[in-house]
Parts: structure tokens; C-alpha cells; sequence
């Protein structure tokens, strides 16, 4: 049985609302809603009454102190078998990268609930300096960041993932019909970048591989990709967007790659190495499964 699914449950039953529950858990309504269902698809029976409004059935009613027993008893089981290693419990405060997709660091955290059935998991999403800022000070546990960092100290990090950069320029720009670009010729045009102090670490190794030693010509910077897409499409400017994210671009704006060198924007895990308190040992523990993990996150 999926105990990640029976806490989904748990919470549920206990918020008697689909919206609340989710936002307990920190996870979207249609990503809870799905748990519930795999949930019940799994033991063929059904579990909530969803309209005309919600209630549980009476084999969900019967399934809710059980989950808890099951949950309970899981945590008491490893503790017992492995007490170095015990499945951790209480709250774990993690951070996610305004810039880093859910696509990629879902899975990864979904998988580690059903190693820590009983952590409760709460989140905010902050821009890079922001989360070091954050942990530096104690008041995060780990966060998922813009690597390199520019001052680590006692911060360390693994790499997760990188992402291909490509240039986007509007339709109506001069080299929109080039089928492939040379950063000397981009250097007459803007590039409409994000703020450095955002992640400043990552802000220079992008630039660095983008500009190949040249001086790029940088317009206002923009605080996040709809900002920049806006002021792309009003201007002959340019900006870089995440391979993964071209899909997904109004139709009027056109995606290059461009030569010598393609930039690559890497992200990953970070925690305060030094800490000592419950969060820093869960974080190293979280560190570990996502290092286990890492070879299913997509790359590029």
C-alpha cells in the first residue's frame, strides 16, 4: 500500500474539503485528487462522495482510523528495525526555486513521502538569494535552487538537473528568420535578462557561456519569464527561456538555439550543512534519496 496516498487520505478526512486538505499537504487539488483516486482504484472501493457535497463513505469512514493505525505503526516499525535510520516525522520546511519547474522536483519529493509517511512537508517558493538567505538564517530546512551559489559558506548542494537555454526574439525582430544564430550577432540587440541579486551565482555562469567572452549589450531586467516574454514581443530584445518552457511561448515569438555555445542553467538541492538541529538531519537524509533519484530527473 501506497502511504503516501493513506496520508492524502488522512488529511482529507480531516479537512472534509479537497482545497484545505491540499493545501495541508502543500501539493495541487488535482494532484490530491488523483492520490484519493489511485487510492481508491487500488482497494476497489470508494472512499469520499465528492458532490452534492463532500462526505465520506462508509468504507472510508472506516478506512480513516485505520490509515492513522497503519501510519503509526509504519514509524514505530522502522524505528524499531533501523534506529539509525528511522523514517523521520515532524515538520520539515522546504523551499522551491520560483524558476524551477513542479515537473521536475514533484516526483523527487513524492517519492521521499513514502519513505517519511509521517513528515508533515510545509512550502514556500522563493527566488535563490531569498532560500540561502533563508537557510542561512534557520528558518528553512533545504530548497531547491539556481546553482552555483555565489557565497555558499556552509550551504552544500548536489545538482539535480540542467536546463538548455534558448534565445527567444519576437517575430518582427531582424534575425527572427535566421535558422541558427551567432552570439556576435545578438550583440547589437538588448538581452532582457533577470535581476543578478535574484541568483546572482547562476546569473554570471549563464551570461559567462551565453556572451563567450564578448560584452553583451543588457536591457532593464525583468523579475520573471512573463515579464520578460512581454518585453520581448514589444522590442527588438532578446531573452533566454528554458528548453523545456518553448512549448508553451505565444506563437508570435521564436525559439533558437545559438552558436558557439549553448547556455546550460543547472539547479539542484541545497541545506545548511552545518546545522544541527532535526531539519539539517532530515534534509541529509532527503539529499541522499534525491541522489538515488537524480537519474530520473529530465534533463535538458
Amino acid at each position: 500500500m501506497n502511504f503516501w496516498r493513506l496520508q492524502c487520505f488522512v488529511a482529507l478526512a480531516e479537512e472534509q474539503h479537497f482545497g484545505r486538505a491540499a493545501n495541508r499537504l502543500f501539493v495541487s487539488q488535482p494532484a490530491l485528487s488523483q492520490q484519493i483516486k489511485q487510492l481508491e482504484d487500488s482497494l476497489g472501493v470508494g472512499l469520499v462522495i465528492r458532490q452534492p457535497r463532500f462526505e465520506l463513505t462508509d468504507a472510508g469512514t472506516t478506512l480513516y482510523p485505520e490509515a492513522i493505525r497503519i501510519l503509526e505503526l509504519v514509524k514505530q516499525t522502522v524505528r524499531k528495525v533501523a534506529p539509525d535510520q528511522s523514517a523521520p516525522d515532524g515538520e520539515f520546511r522546504l523551499l522551491y526555486g520560483r524558476s524551477i519547474s513542479a515537473d521536475q522536483t514533484f516526483d523527487l519529493i513524492e517519492g521521499f513521502r513514502d519513505h517519511a509517511p509521517s513528515l508533515e512537508i510545509t512550502a514556500q517558493t522563493l527566488w535563490t538569494s531569498a532560500a540561502v538567505e533563508q537557510l542561512q538564517q534557520g528558518l528553512a530546512d533545504a530548497a531547491f535552487l539556481r546553482l552555483p551559489l555565489e557565497n555558499p559558506g556552509t550551504i552544500e548542494t548536489i545538482v539535480l538537473g540542467i536546463d538548455e537555454q534558448l534565445v527567444v526574439l519576437s517575430e518582427d525582430h531582424p534575425l527572427a528568420d535566421e535558422e541558427s544564430l551567432h552570439i556576435s550577432e545578438l550583440e547589437a540587440f538588448p538581452l532582457i535578462h533577470w535581476p543578478r541579486a535574484d541568483a546572482p551565482g547562476n546569473h554570471d555562469e549563464v551570461l559567462r557561456q551565453l556572451s563567450g567572452g564578448r560584452t553583451l549589450l543588457m536591457g532593464p531586467p525583468q523579475p520573471d519569464q512573463g515579464h520578460r516574454i512581454a518585453a520581448v514581443s514589444r522590442s527588438n530584445g532578446f531573452a533566454l527561456v528554458h528548453a523545456s518552457a518553448v512549448a508553451g511561448l505565444p506563437p508570435h515569438l521564436r525559439a533558437k538555439r545559438v552558436a558557439p555555445t549553448t547556455p546550460l542553467s543547472r539547479w539542484g538541492f541545497a541545506w545548511d550543512g552545518a546545522a544541527s538541529h532535526d531539519g539539517a538531519r532530515i534534509a541529509a537524509m532527503l539529499a541522499e534519496h534525491l541522489r538515488r533519484s537524480s537519474t530520473d530527473v529530465a534533463i535538458g
